[in-house]
């Protein structure tokens, strides 16, 4: 399926390990750094649903290596939301060499929307269910 957001990052020499690659757990940093980039893209700022006593916490995190990246190498990261469920919603990724476009890791992340201040499940908000659905050009809602 089609990323309709991407941008691109540079692998910083504190990023890597003994091995002189990235650290395995460095690829949630870059997907965290992908949504909330993604979501800026869209005109709406993580922070703005903090302050609306939203929040978003990740429940699941999985990454396939596919290939080392190295201490300065050029990376795209793409993302998109996969679908969006009452509370929960889940984002995928592809990182890529962004120059030899080649893939160093796919993965997803699935969160869950909760109140602010209580950390108790809610509904997913629905001005960004329809912003996101628009900007991926397909519905994202299933049932559950």
């Amino acid at each position: 399926m089609e990323y309709k957001f991407s941008f691109e990052l540079r692998v910083r020499f504190s990023e890597t390990d003994a091995q002189q690659i990235v650290h395995n757990s460095k690829y949630l940093t870059y997907f965290e750094i992908g949504r909330v980039e993604y979501l800026r893209h869209l005109g709406v700022p993580y922070q703005q649903f903090r302050d609306k006593g939203y929040d978003f916490v990740l429940v699941v995190s999985h990454v396939e290596y596919k290939s080392p990246a190295v201490f300065d190498q050029l990376l795209r990261l793409q993302v998109r939301v996969e679908w969006l469920k009452r509370s929960s919603f889940q984002f995928n990724y592809t990182l890529a060499d962004a120059t030899k476009d080649f893939i160093v890791a796919e993965g997803y992340t699935i969160h869950a929307t909760v109140d602010r201040t209580t950390l108790k499940p809610c509904h997913f908000p629905e001005d960004l269910c329809a912003l996101v659905e628009k900007f991926e050009e397909r519905p994202l809602r299933i049932n559950s």
